[in-house]
């Protein structure tokens, strides 16, 4: 080999390792946002129904009945356990121990009800996913396809059976399936206008109201209280309506609640749902990706609300609800520290057979990057950063294969 090829293949080792470092950065960023929310150390069941954590099915303790279990009873109670990953789920308690798991009783937190009646289960606690109802990855599926998760259902999907285009850029941040588009249809009014519409008033002595609308075509008539209407130019930016020389008493109405300061009041909402659903919506059957910050712009009214609560559709309104909100708690818990004290966080809360385990892994990992690279130097081809992705995408594949788990793709 010439002196020349051997710079070459030196100057793409060089490239290789500097693409390795930030594909294990990149990896334990990933771990951070999923596990870092989530207590390795103790059972979460004595904080009741957690808003979002990470959870896992023992199919060994429960072959029959759905259950699942929190990071810390995974690592505790369920040592050398066939496990499903489930990724996070919504409002859910420990179910380790209770009388899903027969004689199998909690290690960390014994005193349990025998059942957790607000948990919801779906085929995932089984190891089946979307549709189709397949295992991931399928052995008989040879389709190269990414799963999404459903922000409602928590189901996973199959890109190619949500019957919709995946959005240019992957520029989305939550999806919806088909099945739950179809169970609240009044969400499609939403994909037509994505700008919010708020009234408020700033202080009981002001004579404008402020009214955000919509980014629609032409003027909106909006009305007031009191039904008198009020043409306003549809903006995306804040319009001031002025109520001119009106009496007092045909001024919006607020009311100032007790013990507030005089600049606080109310005002009746409009609802920007029944003004959306006056416009043109296609009928449609597929599932609907959603932009960031799509939540903060759904009607509030006293009769959303009030929707909202009877669909079940509540937890769309907490900001800490989002699998997004979830992921940069998790980023945030270890901010600033340096690999060697990551990897010595979760080894903490291993057993001595895991910990055992997951030096054994690297190894293999080294092994076969070792044997890569030397593929690259016998060639003497220059490794660049498009080889080392795709070696770190091949080793992902192979794990989940051994796992059984999804391709997460959650946004």
């Amino acid at each position: 080999m010439s002196t020349e090829e051997n710079q070459a293949v030196d100057d793409g080792d060089s490239l290789s390792m500097v693409d390795v470092l930030a594909e294990q950065s990149r990896m334990q960023e990933d771990a951070s946002a999923v596990l870092g929310d989530s207590d390795e150390q103790n059972c979460t069941y004595p904080s009741g129904y957690v808003q979002r954590q990470a959870l896992y099915a023992c199919s060994t303790c429960s072959p029959t009945e759905p259950a699942g279990i929190c990071l810390a009873c995974s690592y505790q109670c369920h040592e050398g356990h066939d496990l499903y990953e489930l990724y996070t789920k919504r409002h859910f308690r420990c179910d380790c121990g209770n009388s899903k798991f027969g004689e199998n009783k909690c290690k960390l937190a014994s005193d349990k009800d025998d059942k957790n009646t607000e948990n919801k289960y779906n085929q995932n606690f089984k190891g089946t996913y979307c549709i189709c109802g397949r295992p991931y990855p399928d052995p008989e599926d040879q389709a190269e396809d990414e799963m999404i998760q459903c922000v409602m259902c928590e189901d996973w999907y199959h890109g190619r059976h949500l019957h919709a285009k995946l959005p240019d850029n992957e520029n989305y941040q939550e999806m919806m399936c088909t099945a739950c588009m179809d169970k609240h249809p009044f969400l499609w009014a939403y994909q037509v206008c994505g700008q919010a519409v708020v009234v408020k008033k700033e202080s009981a002595d002001d004579k404008a109201v402020k009214v955000e609308v919509g980014g629609g075509e032409g003027e909106e008539p909006v009305k007031t209280e009191n039904q008198q209407p009020v043409k306003v130019e549809s903006t995306s930016q804040t319009a001031t309506v002025s109520e001119g020389s009106e009496p007092p008493a045909k001024r919006m109405k607020t009311e100032v609640g007790e013990g507030e300061s005089g600049s606080a009041c109310k005002v009746k909402k409009l609802c920007l749902l029944e003004d959306l659903q006056t416009r043109e919506i296609p009928e449609k059957h597929c599932g609907a990706f959603w932009p960031e910050g799509w939540r903060e712009k759904l009607c509030k009214c006293d009769q959303c609300l009030s929707m909202y609560k009877a669909e079940g559709l509540e937890f769309l309104l907490e900001t800490g609800d989002s699998v997004h909100a979830y992921e940069e708690r998790g980023r945030g818990k270890n901010p600033g520290l340096t690999d060697s004290e990551i990897e010595q966080s979760a080894l903490s809360g291993m057993s001595h057979v895991q910990k055992i385990e997951v030096v054994q892994g690297f190894n293999d990992m080294k092994t076969e990057l070792r044997e890569y690279l030397k593929s690259f130097a016998d060639s003497g081809k220059v490794v660049g950063p498009d080889d080392i992705k795709a070696f770190f995408a091949d080793l992902e594949k192979k794990k989940r294969r051994r796992m059984g788990v999804p391709q997460f793709q959650c946004k």
